[in-house]
């Protein structure tokens, strides 16, 4: 603001730097509209009439006022939000009321962290793109509160955001990683009211590391965050950390360490009827069975599993199970009754805006054409899995990709190329 100014002597004050026209204008302000372009500068990134109404107390009138001195602006969608550098202006304002600024981001941050709160129940609903996309939307301000809560140790609300946001994270890796650091470097295991918020934060992590490939940094945030949570019972978070557990066993090919945990974690499941965990669990114990006659178990799991959620309307879920289901076929070599699998689960993640599983069920329709011979159309499937890997920062699923490559092009001849996918996948 002070460095736009002009050095010119035949100008009024009012026009000599940004700073100056801001400061005049500010001052033709109603004491009313100042308070409100004040406190609005707790949100960050834009905001809805609700949201300024419930934390800010801002009347319609005096939003369409400053609407009308082009000190806000409004969306098609009707999102408000206002120039970078009067952003700055009203954020100064602000800071020069202390107590003023410590209300506002109080309000901000506990009205953000209901909103997680009023839609967690149903991130695992037919309403999970809906809610996505809400919070895609407020992401900078959720990011406020989260760093607001956490440095102020609101840790129930801390630990209650955690894995509703994965609506939002299971897309951006490396973004989720990251702000989960932001509650795990301050909360501490010397404090026993941080354990739960740390214990859901780090097992959330180590999904989100297992996923990116730091399979042994995502083991140890695991056992610290379930060793944390077992002892204060915290149902769900046991849950959490018992699933992405058996996942990383899974992912190394540990399968007999792997169902340990699944059948932990479904006992627990059903002991607290807790559905989204049971059919979890069953898709796991299908995947890891070693049992005498594994294939029709598997079978009946992935049925019960399938049933169940298309019974709770957890489309994601449901399209990992079908993505699962499909490869079973895929293994025992009969890719007809893997295509419509694979198809329905694409649909569904596509839907869903879900890009986390995509993938893998790209990955699922390229060895249907392998197997079905079409050496072309598989090549150029398994190249869309890299890609889409490789935009979500999932090493795993890109490494298959690029060994799967590798298969097509030693049926097609081509053992140089073959030799350049091996290495690239390893």
């Amino acid at each position: 603001l002070d460095f736009l100014s002009t050095p010119t002597r035949n100008v009024p004050d009012r026009h000599r730097s940004l700073r100056a026209a801001f400061e005049q204008s500010w001052k033709l302000l109603t004491l009313a509209e100042q308070e409100v372009l004040r406190k609005l500068s707790v949100f960050r990134g834009g905001f809805r009439r609700e949201a300024a109404s419930q934390v800010v107390g801002a009347s319609i009138p005096v939003l369409a006022s400053l609407l009308d001195k082009s000190l806000l602006r409004v969306s098609a969608t009707g999102r408000f939000d206002r120039h970078p550098l009067m952003y700055q202006f009203a954020q100064e304002k602000l800071a020069e009321c202390p107590e003023e600024l410590a209300q506002m981001q109080e309000k901000h941050g506990m009205y953000f962290f209901d909103f997680i709160q009023e839609n967690s129940e149903e991130v695992r609903t037919e309403r999970q793109l809906e809610i996505k996309k809400a919070f895609a939307e407020d992401l900078e301000n959720i990011k406020v509160a989260w760093q607001w809560g956490v440095a102020n140790e609101r840790v129930n609300k801390v630990k209650q955001a955690v894995f509703p946001l994965d609506a939002y994270f299971r897309d951006s890796l490396q973004e989720a990683v990251d702000f989960l650091n932001i509650a795990i470097s301050s909360l501490s295991e010397d404090k026993p009211e941080h354990h739960a918020a740390l214990g859901y934060a780090l097992v959330s992590k180590a999904y989100y590391q297992s996923l990116i490939g730091h399979h042994d940094e995502a083991q140890t945030s695991a056992q610290r965050g379930s060793a944390l949570l077992e002892p204060l019972e915290e149902v769900q978070g046991v849950l959490e950390g018992l699933n992405v557990r058996a996942y990383l066993q899974v992912r190394k090919g540990n399968f007999a360490e792997g169902k340990k945990p699944y059948e932990a974690c479904l006992r627990l499941a059903r002991k607290h009827d807790l559905p989204y965990y049971v059919a979890s669990a069953i898709t796991g114990l299908a995947i890891v069975s070693k049992d005498v006659d594994p294939l029709s178990q598997s079978k009946q799991s992935f049925r019960e599993c399938i049933a169940e959620l298309r019974k709770i309307g957890d489309l994601i879920s449901l399209s990992t199970s079908l993505l699962c289901y499909g490869f079973l076929f895929i293994m025992i070599g009969e890719p007809h009754k893997a295509q419509p699998l694979m198809e329905e689960s694409l649909e569904l993640q596509q839907k869903m805006g879900y890009l986390g599983a995509t993938p893998y069920t790209i990955n699922g329709l390229g060895f249907i054409s392998l197997l079905k011979g079409e050496y072309g159309q598989a090549q150029h499937v398994f190249e869309e899995a890299k890609s889409v890997a490789d935009n979500i920062g999932d090493l795993y699923v890109k490494g298959v990709a690029l060994a799967s490559l590798a298969i097509v092009v030693t049926y097609q001849g081509d053992l140089k190329a073959a030799e350049d996918y091996l290495l690239q996948s390893l």
